[in-house]
């Protein structure tokens, strides 16, 4: 959320490449934004120097959005979250990690990030989560998110060469 927003973030034109795509199946999908994903994008960007009129339209546009579920997190999912990972190696993962895992359980979605060591960390117990940049030495899991995508959607299997990334 944060590059889409921050011109200045060094993944933004990536952040907006992946934006667009999902937008041309917005019938088909369903962006869920947990609650702490919410919360951390408004304190980066007031850190980042965004102004507040900025941040209150473009976030409650987007969180409005007929493509967008905002999740909230309750107590009673720390207890679901621990019993559905309890046989995973959870050492390296954060707090942060666990709930972004646990929505990605609950609702059978894959997770998209530019933060390289969430990718690593998160994929060791949740497959579906892909790294949408070339920025650093990385590789660019775009083309291996929008097939696997597509497929979920029902528009068949997209050859990776295809997708303009």
């Amino acid at each position: 959320m944060i590059a889409t927003i921050d011109i200045n973030d060094d993944f933004h034109k990536d952040a907006l490449l992946v934006f667009q795509e999902l937008m041309k199946n917005r019938r088909d999908l369903k962006i869920i934004i947990p609650t702490l994903v919410f919360f951390e994008t408004i304190i980066t960007l007031m850190k980042k120097g965004v102004s507040q009129s900025i941040l209150e339209r473009k976030l409650w546009g987007f969180l409005f959005h007929d493509t967008v579920l905002n999740v909230s997190l309750i107590e009673t999912k720390a207890f679901k979250v621990c019993k559905r990972l309890r046989n995973k190696p959870l050492t390296r993962l954060g707090t942060n990690d666990l709930i972004i895992i646990d929505v990605g359980l609950e609702y059978e979605a894959q997770i998209l990030t530019f933060d390289k060591n969430m990718r690593e960390r998160v994929g060791e117990v949740y497959p579906e989560i892909y790294y949408c940049s070339s920025n650093g030495n990385q590789i660019d899991e775009t083309p291996n998110f929008l097939s696997d995508f597509y497929k979920k959607i029902g528009k068949g299997i997209i050859d990776i060469d295809e997708i303009p990334f």
